[in-house]
């Protein structure tokens, strides 16, 4: 009888390791699936944080660029035309006479 125990007791050791190792792989599982849980909830707070706060500033930020870039084409418009009228008076203008000493 001891005999048919021992040997029971061997034929079960296997199954009891791959028990053991079955149980440690489910807490790791667990573990794993708690981290990616809480990374996801991290993500999700980043991408509300970019959606609420950097996405809005950014286009106010870049609306700002644009009507800058606006106001210095208006203004390099304005230089160019200020240039051309000074260029076209000079075209015209007199020659002045060389004065004598």
């Amino acid at each position: 009888m001891q005999k048919r125990e021992a040997a029971a007791a061997e034929d079960d050791a296997p199954t009891v390791k791959k028990t053991k190792l079955l149980l440690g792989l489910k807490d790791e599982v667990i573990k794993l699936k708690l981290t990616v849980s809480e990374e996801q909830a991290e993500r999700e707070k980043i991408s509300e944080w970019l959606k609420t706060t950097l996405r809005p500033s950014l286009q106010r930020m870049n609306t700002n660029v644009s009507s800058k870039f606006e106001e210095l084409e208006a203004e390099l418009a304005q230089e160019v035309a200020n240039r051309s009228k000074i260029n076209e008076w000079l075209k015209c203008a007199p020659t002045p006479i060389p004065f004598s000493q």
